[in-house]
């Protein structure tokens, strides 16, 4: 798995809490997670905490914390995207 496919993961679940869709925010968190520790990505795998309480890392069973905080969510967007410079063309 590549590091932007992770990312996706990850930036899925606060995408699928905005459109109120709770159940796939969870699973999508828990995926994110079991997935990083799957690859041996420890630090990426600590960001959906922030929105989700551990339940088993293993495989990945999270639970939705009952109050989350914007920056929090916002941060975890911001941490999931990569932004790479362009050589100008001529």
């Amino acid at each position: 798995m590549r590091a932007a496919d992770l990312a996706q993961v990850i930036r899925d679940g606060p995408a699928a809490r905005r459109a109120g869709n709770l159940p796939t925010a969870t699973a999508k968190l828990g995926r994110a997670m079991a997935l990083a520790r799957q690859y041996g990505r420890e630090h990426p795998a600590r960001r959906p905490a922030r929105m989700a309480d551990v339940v088993d890392p293993v495989t990945g069973t999270v639970k939705l914390k009952p109050e989350i905080r914007d920056v929090d969510e916002m941060t975890l967007d911001v941490e999931t995207t990569r932004i790479v410079r362009r050589k100008k063309e001529k």
